[in-house]
């Protein structure tokens, strides 16, 4: 982690975990959890979703699965509040292009995926 300096800049990395070469992709942005502290989400191999939520000192809990399949994606973004419901929004796109709106729960899961679009994100190398 980098920490920001609160002046506009980064402090020297701090080591906040082993392990994390396992997941084949990272996505964090504000309180996924609802508890009022940033969080991460981690995906697995096999496609699993792992909820890590911050413990407000600079490291985690212990990890919450937060879902399955999520390897049908081929990037994932913690959007914040794409949708303005005042709950943070993980956003997932296939290989078709295919864009898909989470709602997070609050409790470590997703509400059911809203369709965004159907093809038209394939051309993007990267979200976010």
């Amino acid at each position: 982690m980098h920490p920001g300096t609160g002046i506009g800049g980064l402090g020297a990395r701090v080591k906040i975990g082993v392990g994390w070469g396992q997941f084949t992709a990272i996505a964090g942005r504000g309180d996924l959890s609802g508890d009022a502290l940033p969080d991460l989400l981690a995906r697995d191999g096999k496609g699993d979703l792992w909820l890590y939520r911050g413990n407000g000192r600079g490291g985690f809990l212990p990890r919450i699965k937060a879902g399955a399949g999520w390897n049908s994606f081929n990037a994932i973004v913690a959007s914040g509040d794409f949708d303005k419901d005042e709950r943070q929004d993980v956003i997932g796109r296939t290989s078709a292009g295919a864009v898909y709106l989470y709602n997070v729960n609050r409790t470590g899961g997703f509400t059911a995926p809203k369709l965004i679009t159907a093809a038209s994100w394939k051309g993007y190398a990267a979200l976010g």
